[in-house]
């Protein structure tokens, strides 16, 4: 990698996480001098991650208005687990079959320990271990397509992480629980138990966040029928 594209790679990753922290907030229009001086980054970088952002759906280029980060809507998020419950069940279902890779299996630590933690549960780390989780289960399908379709997803479900902040303790637990019986049906070779696990925890992720939208909702947050949900800056 040259060190033009690593100054792209670089600037994407800045630029998202304060899309993830909420420092950038969806009612203000970014410009590339500010993501500039904010990041410490050239403009050009900086130019060309907001173009890839744009494409992979993060941000929203608006004409005349400017470029904003895309609010989360409930049809959004409806599209997304509509294609993860297609792929990631597969997925743990041909891992299953397949056998867990090492890299998997050794998720079982990292889950067992959040289960159980020290200090109180970390909800952003929590979540952070559960996405590559999934990631892990994917590549374990061994099927390289599957695998190509959904990479590009990461970034939209990692998105999603501005939602985190608003979940319990509760919630956070019962999604370890579910990582945890997934593994144990793909380390028992059971494909269909897998992929039936995969599926209740798709939805009762999907139907928590979709909770977080509803009980944020006001009239001046709303765009249509979408239900666009702005997320303020964190003071």
């Amino acid at each position: 990698m040259g060190k033009s594209e690593l100054q792209r790679e670089v600037a994407y990753r800045k630029i998202l996480d304060r899309i993830i922290s909420g420092e950038l907030s969806v009612e203000e229009p970014l410009s590339e001098r500010g993501l500039s001086d904010m990041l410490g980054i050239g403009r050009m970088p900086i130019r060309e991650a907001i173009r890839d952002l744009a494409r992979d759906g993060v941000l929203e280029i608006v004409p005349v208005r400017g470029t904003f980060v895309r609010a989360i809507t409930v049809a959004q998020i409806h599209e997304l687990f509509d294609v993860r419950q297609a792929l990631e069940c597969l997925a743990a279902q041909r891992a299953a079959e397949n056998g867990p890779t090492p890299e998997l299996a050794e998720f079982r630590k990292a889950l067992e320990q959040s289960r159980s933690p020290v200090e109180g549960v970390d909800i952003d780390d929590t979540y952070a271990v559960g996405m590559e989780f999934h990631v892990e289960l994917v590549r374990a399908s061994r099927n390289a397509l599957l695998i190509e379709m959904y990479m590009p997803l990461r970034v939209r479900y990692r998105t999603l992480m501005r939602l985190a902040r608003f979940y319990d303790q509760d919630w956070v637990m019962r999604g370890i629980e579910d990582h945890l019986t997934i593994l144990d049906a793909v380390e028992a070779g059971d494909g269909a138990a897998a992929r039936e696990a995969m599926s209740a925890h798709l939805e009762r992720s999907y139907q928590s966040k979709i909770r977080i939208l509803e009980s944020m909702r006001t009239p001046n947050a709303l765009s249509g029928s979408g239900g666009v949900l702005p997320f303020p800056k964190r003071g």
